[in-house]
């Protein structure tokens, strides 16, 4: 697959195809990743239970889509990863392109094509979930750092707000590096879902883009300091407060 061959589309068969095959998938995915562990969901109310989603989320291990896609899916919403293009070919590039998910393409004449793709699903009422930092962490005490600016600008092209993720204990299973995951039947995964940040209205500056995605990364690694029981530092105090 080509990245100029693959294109997204969410029209209404489009939709209740990938949700036809998200029921069949769903089910004994949630039996296997109980191997491995278990999750439990925080203030899953702040997940917007239809219409335009955007979920920005920390990353610290491969297994952080799979609990991701299953708590949403437990919740009612059909997620919609962007996720880099190599995904997309190969064994796993079959299922990920049956389930409507959004390329990210890097390094291309094509990279712009990413955002108009999650514009697309936000106009169709999808829930685009978001990597910002666009790889697993490189922080060795797994803080979330280097966000991109891209959650910030489709935030503020479509109006959508901003929904922060947070998770610990998928690193324990499967930490940065790791071939395989672990078997600990006992691990709880936590995901906390916080309250939706709203930037509507916000100038589309440079400036403003970095402030937004510096408070994102700032709540998310808050949210990372509860969820681990470790002190937040320092530098991630001053983005909290959003300030423009």
């Amino acid at each position: 697959m080509s990245q100029k061959s693959y294109d997204v589309t969410f029209t209404p068969e489009d939709q209740k195809r990938t949700h036809r095959l998200a029921r069949v998938v769903a089910p004994p995915l949630r039996t296997v990743y109980r191997v491995f562990g278990r999750w439990v969901d925080e203030n899953p109310h702040n997940i917007p239970q239809n219409g335009p989603a955007i979920l920005a989320v920390y990353h610290a291990s491969l297994l952080d889509p799979v609990f991701v896609a299953l708590s949403l899916w437990s919740h009612g919403r059909m997620p919609r990863f962007m996720a880099k293009s190599p995904l997309f070919t190969g064994i796993i590039g079959r299922p990920m392109r049956a389930l409507g998910q959004i390329p990210v393409l890097r390094n291309s004449a094509s990279a712009s094509d990413s955002l108009k793709y999650a514009r697309k699903a936000l106009d169709a009422g999808e829930c685009v979930v978001i990597y910002p930092q666009g790889t697993l962490t490189k922080n060795p005490e797994l803080w979330p750092e280097n966000f991109k600016t891209g959650v910030a600008r489709l935030a503020l092209e479509s109006g959508v707000p901003i929904v922060p993720v947070a998770h610990w204990g998928t690193s324990a299973l499967m930490p940065p590096g790791a071939k395989k995951p672990a078997l600990k039947p006992g691990n709880i995964v936590r995901i906390s879902y916080g309250e939706p940040i709203d930037i509507s209205g916000i100038e589309l500056t440079r400036e403003n883009l970095r402030a937004i995605t510096n408070h994102v990364e700032a709540v998310i690694a808050r949210d990372v300091a509860r969820l681990s029981g470790k002190p937040l530092p320092e530098r991630y105090t001053h983005a909290l407060e959003l300030s423009l």
